[in-house]
């Protein structure tokens, strides 16, 4: 009862104090003298005392009123929100800014860091080309002829799968086989034959592909100059002898074997309309020695799959 009396009188005395500046500035009456005895009595000890917890309870109220109806507004102001704690605010931080693994992530072979093929390997490994992506990748190690047509024809698909006139078609157990040394049953079939039957001229001679021997250099950059070509090898450079490969300008293109001068006489030329896109200097640089006969690294065939025409094994990759 005694806390009660106290803020009634505290309020009494608030009313008084604030009607005699309004009265004292706008030239209104004076507080009467009873209201002055009171509100001294109530400030100078005449009414009950508070006691602390009493005052700290109604400073609080206070603040509190004050934030809630700040001066000369009658709305209160929207709640402030809690600060997150900092675990919270780690948490989130670590979700925004931790690295998103990327598609090579999962490419752990032993021996390529740092080699001129090693983003081509990488890109051609994570999309399953080389059927592995750990332990050694033998980038210096030889390619049989059987082995590069079916990393090309994997890799042609891969990146020509929304194109369907591009896309290769893999030789089913009905069709005929057109080498003597690739029948229905070796595991090269599906690609060798599909790509003779796709019109790219692949093998050494009519009847034999050799699918175990080494790949070639000059090989090599025949078949990738057809794939160019989407197999139109009608549309080869004719040369009939070196002297003929007269956009080849290479200082040993004389040690270039006959079947493939139109091929490589094609690529050479590309700024013809019948022309290729420099297979041989994107794979193997801007050498002055092609060395024709010269077997192909695993490393260079990854560098000759990466791009396939117009298409590359990045563009293939998920983003």
């Amino acid at each position: 009862m005694q806390l009660r009396s106290f803020a009634c009188v505290l309020t009494i005395a608030a009313l008084a104090a604030c009607g005699g500046s309004q009265s004292s500035s706008s030239g209104g009456a004076s507080p009467s003298p009873a209201e002055s005895s009171a509100a001294a009595s109530a400030t100078e000890g005449g009414g009950p005392s508070a006691s602390p917890a009493a005052v700290a309870a109604a400073d609080a109220s206070a603040a509190a009123s004050a934030v809630a109806s700040p001066a000369g507004t009658d709305q209160p102001t929207p709640a402030v929100s809690a600060a997150p704690s900092i675990a919270a605010s780690a948490s989130v931080a670590a979700a925004t800014t931790a690295p998103t693994a990327g598609p090579l992530a999962s490419v752990k072979f032993t021996d390529i860091s740092g080699i001129f093929a090693e983003t081509a390997i990488k890109q051609e490994a994570a999309l399953g080309i080389f059927g592995s992506t750990s332990g050694k990748f033998n980038p210096y190690g030889t390619v049989s002829r059987g082995t590069y047509v079916e990393w090309l024809v994997k890799a042609n698909n891969l990146y020509f799968a929304d194109t369907p006139t591009s896309v290769i078609r893999l030789a089913e157990a009905n069709s005929p086989p057109s080498f003597v040394d690739v029948p229905k049953s070796n595991p090269y079939f599906p690609y060798v034959q599909g790509m003779t039957d796709a019109g790219y001229v692949i093998g050494i001679d009519r009847k034999h592909f050799a699918p175990n021997r080494p790949l070639t250099r000059e090989e090599l950059v025949a078949i990738q100059v057809q794939r160019f070509k989407n197999g139109q090898v009608q549309n080869l450079s004719k040369a009939t002898s070196p002297d003929a490969m007269s956009y080849v300008a290479l200082a040993d293109k004389n040690q270039i074997s006959k079947p493939y001068w139109g091929a490589i006489n094609t690529d050479q030329c590309t700024d013809c309309l019948w022309g290729g896109d420099n297979e041989l200097h994107r794979i193997f640089g801007p050498a002055k020695l092609f060395h024709p006969q010269q077997l192909v690294t695993r490393a260079d065939v990854a560098v000759a799959i990466q791009q396939i025409a117009n298409r590359t094994a990045a563009s293939a990759l998920p983003h």
